[in-house]
């Protein structure tokens, strides 16, 4: 900031801000580790912890879609509970209170296929939380933070073990605590949790299988950070744990022929870093490793595009993966995911509509040799010829004006024969045509064509194949048309609130102004039911007022808003709002400090946020500072608020010497209500 004062140029410079709970610490490897191991003793420390260990039952484990219902109808060694209403912050939504109905229901759908539960512990409920506001939106707020008592922890882990005993065979303490989207505390926190459910569940049944928190793997060196720190901080309280849990997904842009080698590379680097903080000779790589996410093509990391894989090309990928596992000394890979139907997110799927992927899933479980498939996949060697064409290249559908504009490239391979047309099949999400679809035929080798929406109401599902004389090839991949892709909901959905009304405002819509109609906002004061629901214009803000939502005084709201657009279709709902109180109070933040640093000339202030059950507490949405100058009792505005921190640092280097003052206040409704000022605290430079 640059602010004139007396002819002055007076330069305060943030030097950081730091996250509100735990700092992160780095850990130093001892002389016997990194420090001095050379690429020999690498390579001997690898070479232990690639080791094959007895193949068991889980080696090909997977995950379940909340969407399916029922039994599975492939067949699992280990279900992995998670994205599926089964973490700490549903089962135990309040203190005390414990909800069993989904957790219940997974458990018994995994034993119903045959497969052993494996649960996910995190992610931490709000009333827990040591930071409300710690997490991303969409998983709920305080979840990636760490809780503000360990007994809470306790409790919670306790209880489940106590309920379920022998039928959990495995947990896995966190979901990939490298990203702060779930994870925002320090590595002696982690390992604190990691230790406390370790204790807990081995007391209760010693065969369960109780594995560290999971790391992602795409980016490199983040990931070898994260170990290091995490592997250190365990190794202070006795490392307890029975093994390694990472997610391999490769970045989302590298080619098919290139994929599987990328995510070996991943697999080494991190191994690595584990051989270089534990050392080559350590038991610790005896321990198992679990992958317990991996797909393809998903998108990222950063602006970098994904990519869809057809039914073939899913069921090479599916072959190769665990035969690089096996080779990796990977004790358990969870296929991430089986699904209802098609996932975006996804290259590779997997559901009823992959007969191929599926085949390939029975045959390896079962042990026997790969069934060749009715097309030639990448692996396959050159030269053979098909007489029925190979799949059609670069099949995309899109939406315009109600119709779907669908293009495609000839088959790689056109046959023995020359190809005389495609068919073209049509599903939607509830089967409106049956489990099959329709199929159409276009005999047209212009490569485009427009085909009117299946059911406006649903999902629709776009497949291709090609033919000739002698055949027809496979299926491309399955193309989604649907209005939740078309039309997004708005982001970053927040309010204002004072003690008689909410502002309630939105990122706007990416849809052309001229095809946008305006937005619904349904207001929440208890329960899943909206109190009150508005439509209103192409606007980014609306106001309630406590009397049309009857409202209580200080009583909390909740907001969700959907898109809709001209032809009325309505976009699925947005996430949560933070929640807001029908209050004028905003209560000052909580023990206040400052401290000068000599050394680095940085002033460091910390506080706290107020306590969670203060009036207006949910009405904080940041902070901000004033200070005054060396010499001078007026008080400066620092321009920039605070917002998701608890410490921020500030060079001091162009402040001349003597006595300044600091204060900070909390942030109620911008540029109306605020907390009073905090005590001002003096230092001297």
């Amino acid at each position: 900031m640059t602010r004139a004062h007396h002819s002055r140029n007076l330069m305060i410079k943030i030097a950081a801000i730091v996250l509100g709970i735990g700092s992160i610490m780095t850990f130093v490897p001892t002389s016997a580790q990194a420090a001095d191991l050379t690429a020999a003793q690498i390579d001997a420390g690898l070479k232990r912890f690639q080791t094959t260990s007895a193949r068991a039952s889980y080696f090909m484990s997977m995950e379940v879609a909340p969407e399916v219902t029922g039994a599975v109808p492939l067949k699992a060694g280990m279900h992995r509970l998670w994205d599926m209403k089964t973490a700490w912050k549903d089962v135990n939504p309040d203190r005390d209170v414990f909800d069993w109905s989904v957790l219940d229901m997974r458990v018994a759908q995994a034993e119903a296929t045959g497969a052993q539960p494996m649960l996910v512990l995190g992610l931490t409920p709000e009333w827990a939380a040591s930071d409300p506001n710690a997490g991303d939106p969409r998983w709920g707020l305080g979840t990636a933070s760490p809780p503000s008592n360990i007994e809470n922890w306790t409790t919670y882990v306790r209880a489940v073990v106590n309920r379920y005993g022998s039928r959990i065979a495995a947990y896995e303490v966190w979901n990939e605590a490298n990203l702060q989207t779930f994870w925002t505390g320090s590595y002696d926190q982690l390992a604190q949790l990691t230790k406390t459910a370790y204790d807990i569940i081995k007391s209760k049944n010693s065969s369960a299988l109780v594995l560290m928190a999971s790391t992602t793997t795409r980016l490199v060196s983040p990931a070898a950070k994260f170990t290091t720190g995490y592997l250190g901080a365990l190794g202070a309280v006795g490392n307890p744990f029975d093994g390694y849990t990472i997610h391999t997904y490769p970045a989302g842009d590298i080619p098919f022929a290139g994929i599987s080698a990328q995510r070996i590379s991943d697999i080494k680097a991190w191994q690595t870093a584990v051989v270089k903080v534990v050392g080559p000779d350590s038991a610790l790589l005896d321990r198992l490793i679990f992958d317990t996410e991996v797909n393809y093509g998903l998108a990222g990391p950063g602006t970098r595009p994904g990519a869809d894989f057809s039914d073939d090309q899913g069921a090479t990928l599916l072959e190769q993966t665990y035969r690089d596992s096996a080779a990796l000394g990977i004790d358990a890979t969870f296929w991430y995911l089986y699904t209802a139907a098609p996932f975006d997110l996804l290259g590779v799927q997997m559901w009823s509509g992959s007969p191929v992927t599926n085949a390939k899933w029975a045959e390896l479980r079962a042990g026997s040799p790969a069934v060749p498939s009715a097309t030639p996949s990448p692996a396959s060697p050159s030269g053979i010829r098909y007489s029925a064409p190979t799949v059609p290249l670069n099949f995309k559908v899109r939406q315009v004006a109600g119709v779907a504009m669908l293009s495609w490239d000839a088959p790689r391979t056109l046959g023995d024969d020359a190809v005389t047309g495609y068919e073209l099949n049509i599903q939607c999400t509830f089967w409106c045509f049956g489990p099959e679809g329709i199929t159409r035929r276009v005999d047209d080798n212009t490569f485009t064509y427009e085909s009117d929406i299946a059911n406006n109401s649903e999902n629709n599902y776009y497949r291709m194949r090609a033919v000739n004389d002698a055949g027809k090839s496979g299926w491309t991949s399955l193309k989604i048309l649907r209005s939740s892709l078309r039309l997004k909901p708005p982001n970053s959905v927040s309010a204002w609130g004072s003690a008689s009304t909410m502002l309630v405002f939105w990122e706007g819509s990416s849809l052309p102004t001229d095809e946008l109609r305006g937005y619904e906002i349904s207001a929440y004061l208890q329960g899943d039911e909206p109190t009150l629901v508005r439509t209103i214009g192409i606007k980014t803000a609306t106001r309630f007022t406590r009397a049309e939502l009857g409202a209580k005084p200080d009583e909390k709201v909740y907001f969700k808003v959907k898109t809709i657009d001209i032809h009325g279709v309505v976009s699925r709902t947005s996430g949560w709002s933070p929640s807001r109180q029908f209050t004028n109070e905003v209560p000052a933040p909580d023990a206040f400090a400052a401290d000068y640093l000599r050394t680095s000339d940085v002033l460091t202030i910390k506080w706290k946020n107020p306590d969670a059950e203060v009036v207006g507490r949910d009405n904080v949405l940041g902070y901000e500072f004033e200070y005054t100058w060396p010499g001078y009792s007026t008080w400066t505005h620092f321009d920039s608020p605070i917002v998701g921190a608890t410490q921020a640092a500030f060079s001091l280097a162009n402040v001349p010497s003597g006595g300044m003052t600091v204060r900070i206040r909390s942030i109620g409704w911008p540029g109306q209500a605020y907390s009073e000022w905090t005590i001002p605290i003096g230092i001297w430079k």
